[in-house]
């Protein structure tokens, strides 16, 4: 919350105050320790900060990759936030790589109907557009636009129910 208000110090105080308690015990608290060093990568990026974003995103996710290995869907929101960042700091070529292992984690962990998948096929669109791939950006936002529809469909969203089906 104090990150999307723009307060990046504030931010910045709380992840370092809760760095320091996981540190205490670093092998209890790998994976606490590797989403608080993402955030605080995030919040670096915020910053324009790059160089030192990437850092921490980088070390977050080997982290990440050490305790729970490397495909583990835990991985997808750093490994998009990092190519965010590499993209953000003009390595497009590295954005792009970082953004399809990400895609890939997504679509073989959790399959094409969890919306985390969409979400990150949403982020690589939006990095494609940034990047001239427009083409690519509006097949891949048309995908997840009907994947949505679909599963939305088949879930019954907006359909209406009669209460008194329910009566005894």
């Amino acid at each position: 919350l104090v990150l999307n208000d723009g307060n990046y110090q504030e931010a910045e105080r709380m992840l370092h105050e809760s760095l320091v308690f996981f540190e205490k015990q670093p092998e209890r608290w790998q994976q606490e320790i590797g989403t608080l060093l993402g955030d605080l990568g995030v919040v670096r990026q915020f910053q324009g900060r790059n160089d030192e974003a990437i850092r921490l995103l980088r070390e977050a996710i080997v982290m990440h990759e050490a305790e729970l290995g490397a495909e583990h869907p835990i991985l997808i929101r750093p490994l998009v936030n990092l190519a965010r960042t590499q993209a953000a700091a003009g390595r497009k070529d590295d954005a792009d790589t970082i953004f399809r292992r990400a895609v890939r984690i997504a679509e073989q962990r959790l399959g094409t109907e969890h919306p985390a998948y969409s979400d990150v096929l949403l982020s690589y669109a939006t990095f494609l557009r940034s990047t001239g791939h427009k083409r690519e950006a509006k097949s891949l936002e048309a995908h997840v636009r009907n994947a949505r529809q679909e599963i939305a469909r088949r879930d019954g969203a907006g359909l209406t129910v009669d209460a008194s089906a329910f009566r005894p």
